[in-house]
């Protein structure tokens, strides 16, 4: 709290407005305001009194004040004047530092932002896989048709690497989204980053120094090792680029504990034990408005033919799908760092699995029941499961499915997902669990839903999932499997 007579002089200055910018009340109480203001808050006084003087009440306004040591605090101001025998006598005021609390809101701002973006992005990622599901499956089909004709193998070939390539791309927009399929596992984070680096010597080039400074008890963490290791060539990737003469890039991990305080608040993790990854790199650095949009799809200050936008989003939405968290520190001509927090490792976990060596297993006769509202990626699966050997049954919903299940003895349910109706994949595998046990379900979606990971563990365990989109051969080797278990 503050008052001032009506020439602008201290009259109170009490406790707390003494702890928040560094002036006792000797100095301040009998100086005008003016005196300990730089020039532009001298502007902003000059305006509130005017303001005040006309019988206005000023209500929270926004503002920014300097301290004595230099630093500023962002306010909110609340004031009026105040009368003595009807005559002005002064003003008198309330001052919050307001620095925490907009820094909340910011931060809130930008996660429904990015919680926004990410919905639209994993609903987009869900659409295309289903498109480029049609065109995978049907270049694998015609591919054999055309085997004798190198040119038309050739072109299918191209169009082929760039489904498959378009595919790697939904990958990232389903990473951002938050919504890929993970393989947590527990990582030993020096190993894996000593084993990433030995790349990177290769990939950075010799003008570009990297430095190790790595903790020797440093916690596991469980986190997918693939999608880490990606995430850091994807860093280091970056700060090649900022570096064009040169430079040094500088990985330290810490571990890091998080208590219930305003700490874990403004990173935005849980309070809990976490491994930190540093990334820091003394390249050209980026602005604050660079920096408000670093990690949304498709943006990036790089020329069009050096990358897509999409590597840091990636990072992102891996990080955060993780229980995690990653916050940049950058100014121009200064470097940035890029810090990772990921949950520490408690007890044990199973070791990724490797992925293993296409196969193109053929089928024995089975009937296999496809599930998919999608006609043109329906009659693209019927004519691969026709090849492959299995007699077929369509549906374009839940609701026919059952009809046909009781109709006939099936041995698997190929069932998309998210589909119209009343009823979807999901609930369409609980009901063939409960009514037909010896039945499998193979489900398939363009994203895992959060769903599928919350319901899976009440699924019967012949359920599995196989998502879009897929090879011929990956839909032939899931189907041998389930079969043979």
């Amino acid at each position: 709290m503050m008052a001032m007579d009506k020439d602008g002089n201290r009259l109170l200055w009490n406790t707390a407005a003494q702890k928040m910018f560094g002036y006792s009340a000797e100095e301040m109480i009998g100086n005008n305001a003016s005196k300990f203001m730089p020039a532009s808050n001298r502007e902003d006084l000059g305006h509130f009194i005017e303001h005040l003087r006309a019988g206005h009440v000023i209500h929270s306004i926004p503002d920014v004040r300097r301290r004595r040591d230099g630093t500023t605090i962002e306010v909110r101001i609340s004031g009026s004047a105040f009368y003595a025998s009807g005559e002005l006598a002064g003003f008198i005021g309330i001052m919050e530092d307001a620095t925490k609390l907009n820094t909340t809101e910011r931060q809130l701002v930008h996660a429904q932002k990015m919680e926004a973006i990410g919905a639209l992005t994993g609903g987009m990622a869900h659409d295309f896989n289903n498109l480029l599901g049609i065109i995978i499956g049907n270049l694998d089909l015609v591919g054999p048709i055309l085997e004798s004709n190198e040119d038309a193998q050739s072109i299918v070939a191209d169009a082929l690497d760039a489904a498959l390539r378009g595919a790697e791309l939904t990958r990232r927009l389903l990473a951002f989204a938050r919504r890929q399929p993970l393989q947590p596992a527990s990582i030993s984070v020096n190993d894996l980053i000593s084993d990433v680096t030995k790349l990177l010597q290769r990939t950075l080039g010799t003008d570009i120094t990297v430095r190790l400074d790595l903790n020797g008890n440093l916690w596991n963490t469980l986190a997918d090792p693939a999608q880490l290791e990606a995430s850091l060539i994807n860093l280091a990737t970056n700060a090649r680029d900022a570096l064009p003469k040169g430079g040094k890039l500088t990985i330290t991990t810490r571990n890091c504990e998080v208590p219930a305080t305003d700490f874990g608040m403004t990173v935005g993790l849980k309070p809990g034990d976490y491994v930190s990854i540093e990334v820091t790199d003394t390249g050209a650095g980026m602005n604050p408005e660079v920096i408000d949009h670093i990690f949304e799809p498709f943006f990036t200050t790089k020329d069009r033919a050096k990358g897509t936008g999409l590597g840091l989003s990636m990072v992102f939405g891996f990080i955060n799908q993780s229980g995690g968290h990653i916050s940049v520190d950058s100014e121009p001509e200064k470097g940035t760092t890029f810090r990772l927090y990921l949950p520490r490792m408690i007890g044990t976990a199973a070791v990724a699995p490797q992925p293993e060596a296409q196969t193109y297993d053929m089928g024995k006769g089975e009937t296999v029941l496809v599930v998919e509202d999608n006609d043109a990626l329906r009659r693209t699966v019927v004519r691969q499961l026709t090849e492959l050997d299995y007699k077929v049954i369509e549906a374009d919903n839940a609701s026919v499915a059952l009809k046909s299940l009781v109709e006939a003895k099936v041995d698997v349910v190929f069932t998309d997902i998210v589909m119209p109706g009343e009823a979807d994949g999901i609930d369409l595998a609980h009901a063939v669990s409960e009514t037909w046990p010896d039945t499998k379900v193979l489900l398939t979606s363009g994203f895992p839903e959060s769903k599928v990971s919350g319901d899976r563990g009440a699924l019967n365990a012949s359920i599995k999932l196989l998502n879009k989109p897929y090879r011929k051969s990956d839909l032939a080797r899931a189907l041998r499997e389930m079969l043979a278990a």
